[in-house]
């Protein structure tokens, strides 16, 4: 047997003898891994079907808007957005008001439970008068960027009950409320470069969110 043979015959016998080894460890990194795999897989179908009911909503509106839009429907859907957001804040906020809320200090400028309702509806309209007027000056193209600011600012809004009322993680719905604060500045500033009225109406909102972090503040210095 030449050199070369003898040397393929034990490369042959020490990679066999690796193989063995490593098959069990690979047959249980497999095993491991193929659940998560798995779980991605699905996690991307539900993005897909998320994706694609996102598409089939604004398909609808847009039919349901008309081309060119109508003002007054672009407004309810505008309003139904704010709506929608609204329900979804109180439902979460309701739903821990009575139990772990009540139970906690509150600052001596904490306003009464019942006056929160009405003060965030008026918030609500006013944004939803704003953003209308916003697009009746510049259009769904021409708004694009303030609207969307806008939008991110309903989103900032939601997170924040949840945060506070639905976890009751105080210090990290100050930092959100503060975040949510400079969205909202921001909102009431690109609309003003639009039109002057929609910013006006933003600014009783910008001011109510920053009480709304003091208090937050004052929460967390109380308990």
């Amino acid at each position: 047997m030449t050199e070369l043979e003898t040397g393929l015959a034990r490369f042959k016998t020490i990679a066999g003898t690796v193989g063995a080894r490593l098959n069990p460890l690979l047959d249980k990194g497999l095993a491991r891994v193929t659940p998560w795999v798995n779980q991605g897989i699905d996690r991307l179908g539900k993005v897909e079907k998320i994706k694609t009911a996102a598409e089939s909503v604004s398909a609808r509106v847009k039919t349901f808007v008309g081309e060119p839009a109508d003002a007054n429907k672009v407004g309810v859907v505008l309003g139904g957005v704010v709506v929608v957001v609204m329900i979804l804040g109180g439902i979460v906020t309701r739903a821990n008001v009575e139990g772990w809320y009540n139970g906690l200090e509150h600052p001596f400028f904490t306003p009464p439970n019942a006056a929160f309702g009405p003060l965030w509806a008026i918030m609500f309209t006013l944004m939803g008068v704003a953003a209308w007027r916003v697009w009746k000056v510049k259009g769904w193209t021409g708004s694009r960027d303030a609207l969307t600011l806008w939008g991110i600012s309903l989103f900032f809004n939601l997170m924040w009950s949840v945060l506070f009322f639905a976890f009751g993680w105080m210090g990290l719905a100050f930092i959100w409320d503060l975040l949510f604060l400079a969205v909202t500045a921001m909102v009431a500033r690109s609309f003003f470069l639009i039109e002057e009225k929609a910013g006006w109406l933003m600014t009783p909102v910008a001011i109510w969110v920053g009480f709304a972090a003091l208090l937050n503040l004052g929460m967390l210095a109380v308990n």
